[in-house]
């Protein structure tokens, strides 16, 4: 077995927010008419506008927006994150070029450009976040990490397929039934040095296979989690998930602290919420946000959030997780340093069984191309997303124990199960993935996977030999 790539060393390169912007095109709640100036609404044209002449009017709406604080420079990297990217159904030609982004940028400052977005399910934003911080730490001086999710019948399909719209009361005890989409699109700047209103980000940290309380014990010895304002929780559902995430919280974050989440008021936004919570954090500085604002009352004993504006150097936590297990956890306003990758493989996780033949052989053998030191991170490249066998679906429709495996980041996953390795973990997809930067010249352990439909060949160390 080969030697990893360098991990285990705390990732001590500054990260600061610069500037945040919002765009929502629907919410559950109808929120839009009493949203604060700084975010954005984007007249979507429901039904009309679909698939990625949506996706491309949401995430056009925040990259051009005055919340930028400014036009953003040709040369600086753009890191797109999405859960399902442009998908509008579940017909096979739609779902294979789901991911293609050349045309979700026309008119923005990348035209023409087509990077691999970034896929993880809920977790999509904070996993790109990690990835700007390596690009800051590898020498850029800017970084912007653009998320976005749309509403669509395959998203819709997807989240009631997963039980996750379940009538069994949460433990959040917050007064709505079950759990909406929203959509939108969310852009940070990012910048390795202080600029004039700028905050510290410290993280993301990101686990495979520990669910939140190994994120929230990775950021525990930092100094800002005895100081927090607030947290910022996902509460998506179900119901055991989300009394997990508090149970969390319970043993690593001072009971004083306020929660709240921003699902009851912009709905769950996909892969774009990690990076909606830290927006609204941002947001939270300088004006109040009531649609965060919850009515009296605690969740497991923690006070809930009233929406009250917050200090201008607050620190927030926010708090992401997959279904899956796949977890992220950050705090913007503090800058220490945090250790994001592992230092020792854990004992190999079993891996559930697959309608996909190819991703079967890829945990069979995947053992036995394990590094002998944990990597600072997995990253897989996919030219298309994974396309189910006729077998997994009914009627058009995946079957609900199908539907992890169209998440693109389900491949990095399973990888990570089948090393042991619970440290970050993700999937870009894209026709030119395998070549990118992201990919190649970050010092993560990249294994492309190549080829379309049921075809595919894996590379398992591309490294800069290429593959």
């Amino acid at each position: 077995m080969e030697e990893a790539d360098r991990g285990g060393a705390p990732e001590t390169e500054p990260m600061y927010l610069v500037s945040a912007a919002i765009a929502l095109g629907s919410t559950p709640a109808r929120t839009v008419h009493a949203l604060p100036p700084h975010i954005e609404s984007v007249e979507l044209c429901e039904p009309r506008v679909t698939g990625r002449q949506r996706i491309a009017a949401l995430l056009r709406a925040a990259l051009c927006s005055r919340l930028n604080g400014g036009p953003f420079g040709e040369d600086v990297p753009l890191i797109l994150a999405s859960s399902n990217g442009a998908a509008h159904c579940f017909d096979a030609d739609d779902w294979r070029h789901a991911y293609d982004s050349a045309s979700w940028l026309h008119d923005t400052p990348w035209a023409g450009r087509g990077p691999p977005v970034v896929s993880g399910s809920c977790v999509s934003g904070l996993q790109a976040l990690f990835l700007a911080r390596r690009c800051l730490g590898s020498g850029a001086s800017e970084v912007v990490v653009a998320a976005v999710d749309i509403r669509s019948p395959a998203n819709e399909d997807n989240f009631r397929g997963l039980r996750l719209l379940g009538s069994m009361r949460s433990p959040w005890q917050v007064p709505f039934s079950g759990v909406a989409l929203g959509e939108a699109a969310i852009v940070l700047r990012l910048t390795s040095r202080p600029t004039d209103g700028s905050v510290p980000v410290a993280g993301p940290i990101l686990r495979s296979l520990g669910g939140p309380r190994a994120c929230l014990r990775g950021m525990g010895g930092a100094p800002a989690m005895g100081h927090l304002h607030l947290v910022l929780g996902q509460a998506t559902g179900p119901a055991q998930r989300d009394g997990e995430e508090l149970q969390a919280l319970a043993e690593q974050v001072p009971l004083q602290v306020p929660l709240t989440s921003a699902v009851p008021a912009f709905g769950h936004t996909l892969g774009a919420s990690g990076l909606l919570s830290i927006a609204l954090a941002r947001i939270l500085t300088k004006a109040p946000v009531p649609q965060l604002g919850f009515p009296g009352g605690a969740v497991a004993g923690r006070p809930l959030f009233s929406g009250r504006p917050l200090p201008a150097r607050a620190s927030c936590l926010v708090i992401s997780r997959a279904l899956s297990d796949a977890s992220a956890a950050v705090v913007s306003g503090a800058d220490q340093p945090t250790t994001l990758s592992p230092q020792h493989w854990t004992r190999p996780q079993p891996v559930p069984g697959v309608f996909t033949p190819w991703l079967r052989t890829l945990s069979d053998t995947g053992l036995v191309h394990r590094p002998r030191r944990p990597p600072a991170g997995i990253v897989v490249t996919l030219e298309e997303p994974v396309e189910l066998p006729q077998r997994a679906c009914v009627q058009g429709k995946p079957l609900p124990s199908a539907v992890p495996e169209l998440t693109p980041g389900f491949v990095a996953q399973r990888i990570a199960a089948t090393w042991g390795y619970d440290g970050p973990s993700f999937c870009l997809v894209g026709p030119d993935a395998h070549a990118h930067p992201l990919a190649r010249q970050l010092g993560l352990r990249h294994i492309a996977v190549h080829g379309q439909g049921h075809e595919r060949a894996v590379v398992w160390d591309v490294g800069d030999h290429g593959g």
